[in-house]
C-alpha cells in the first residue's frame, strides 16, 4: 500500500514443501461456525485508500474455514476506509480506521458491533495500545497528538501533544512510548521528527524524548529486558543514496541508546526475547538476549512480493505473515512454522492484509 502523501509508506518459497487448503463458506454461516471463538485468527485488511473496502476476516484455525468480510457480514455495516490497527481487551476488540477517523469496537465472541469513537477534527488514526480497563491510546497522524481514551466507557479523556506524524505506540504499564515519524520527507525538519516521546500516564506529559532515526514507524517495549525498540525506515529522498533504515534499542527508563541494527524494515514485532521483522528479502529474527546481535534469515521472499505485517500465534510456534502482493489485488497470509522452517499454510484474504489478532 502506498502512503497517502508524497511518497511510499506503508509466492514461490524456497522452503515450501506443504500447504493446506482453506475453505470458504458458500452458504449462510451456520450457528456452529458463527459462534466459534476458540482458536480463531482475525485478519485485518486495510483495503485501498478512498475505496471504503477495508475488511475483517475470521479464520477458524482448527477447521481451516475462513469467513470473508466477517465484520460486515455480522453487522451489516462496512468497516470503514483504510483500517490500520487492531488490539483487544478481554473479549472486546478495537480497530483504528485512518481515513474514517474512527475506532470500531466489537465483541470478539459474537462479532457484533458495540460502539464507535469518531473524531470530528482533521485526524488520521493509526496505532492503538490498550493499557488497562480505563486507559487506551491511539496516535493521530495529522494532529501531532495521541488521544487518550477509556476502553470501557469509550469516552475520550484528553489529547496529548507529541512530535510530528506520530505512528507506532507501546507502553510499559506506566509510560507511553510514541514514534514521531515526521511523515518521511514531508515533516523531516519539524521539531521532534524521528524521535521517541515518553509520556507519563498520570500527568499526560512528556518526560523524555530521544532521536531514533528518520521516518520512525514503530516502537516496541520488551518486558523481558525493560528496553524499547524503535524501528525507522529513513527518508524516501535517500533512495539513490542510503535508504536503509534500522532498529534502535534503548533502556526504557532513561531512553539511553544501547545498540542499533541496520536494515530495510517493513514491519516488526517483539515477543519475549525475540525480535522478528520482514522486508523485501523475507523474514528475520534477532535474539535480544544474545551479545552477538546476529540477524538470522528465517525465510526468503522469492517472489519479491510486499510482506506487510506479521504476528506470532498463541502457541509461539508460528509466525503469520501478511502478504499484500502488489497492493492492488487480494492478499494472503503465510503461516511459517518456526520449528520446521517451512510455510505450512497459505490463507487467502482481502486487499492489503496488515494485522492479525488471535483469540
Amino acid at each position: 500500500m502506498k502512503r497517502q502523501s508524497h511518497y511510499l509508506i506503508l509466492l514461490t518459497l524456497s522452503t515450501l514443501t506443504f500447504t493446506s487448503c482453506v475453505q470458504t463458506p458458500t452458504s449462510p454461516i451456520s450457528s456452529k461456525v458463527e459462534d466459534s471463538f476458540n482458536n480463531v485468527a482475525f485478519i485485518l485488511c486495510e483495503g485501498l485508500w478512498g475505496s471504503n473496502n477495508s475488511r475483517l476476516d475470521k479464520y477458524l484455525i482448527d477447521s481451516t474455514i475462513i469467513i470473508k468480510d466477517y465484520y460486515s457480514l455480522i453487522n451489516n455495516i462496512k468497516l470503514g476506509d483504510t483500517a490500520f490497527d487492531i488490539k483487544r481487551k478481554g473479549d472486546t476488540a478495537y480497530i483504528s480506521i485512518t481515513t474514517s477517523k474512527s475506532i470500531e469496537i466489537f465483541n470478539l465472541k459474537t462479532g457484533k458491533f458495540i460502539n464507535r469513537i469518531i473524531l470530528n477534527t482533521n485526524s488520521a488514526l493509526r496505532s492503538l495500545t490498550i493499557v488497562n480497563d480505563t486507559i487506551g491510546f491511539v496516535s493521530d497522524l495529522y494532529q501531532k497528538q495521541v488521544i487518550k481514551f477509556n476502553p470501557t466507557t469509550f469516552q475520550i479523556i484528553t489529547n496529548i501533544p507529541v512530535g510530528p506524524a506520530p505512528e507506532g505506540l507501546a507502553n510499559d504499564g506506566t509510560s507511553l512510548f510514541v514514534a514521531n515519524s515526521g511523515y518521511g520527507d514531508y515533516l523531516k525538519d519539524a521539531p521532534k521528527a524521528g524521535t521517541i516521546s515518553k509520556i507519563d500516564f498520570n500527568s499526560n506529559l512528556e518526560t523524555a524524548n530521544v532521536f531514533c532515526g528518520n521516518n520512525i514507524i514503530e516502537v516496541h517495549y520488551s518486558k523481558i529486558n525493560n528496553k524499547v525498540y524503535g524501528v525507522y525506515k529513513n527518508l524516501p529522498s535517500l533512495t539513490q543514496l542510503d535508504s536503509m533504515g534500522g532498529i534502535v534499542e534503548f533502556y526504557a527508563t532513561t531512553l539511553v541508546k544501547t545498540y542499533e541494527w541496520r536494515d530495510s524494515i517493513t514491519r516488526s514485532l517483539v515477543f519475549k526475547n525475540k525480535l522478528y521483522y520482514i522486508n523485501k528479502a523475507g523474514l528475520w529474527e534477532i535474539d535480544l538476549n544474545s551479545t552477538s546481535h546476529f540477524k538470522v534469515h528465517l525465510l526468503t521472499n522469492t517472489k519479491d512480493e510486499n510482506w506487510y505485517g506479521l504476528q506470532i500465534n498463541p502457541s509461539e510456534t508460528e509466525i503469520w505473515i501478511c502478504n499484500a502482493k502488489n497492493y492492488q489485488i487480494s492478499g494472503e497470509v503465510l503461516v511459517f512454522n518456526l520449528s520446521s522452517k517451512q510455510v505450512t499454510k497459505i490463507i487467502p484474504t482481502g486487499t492489503n492484509p496488515n494485522n492479525i489478532l488471535f483469540y
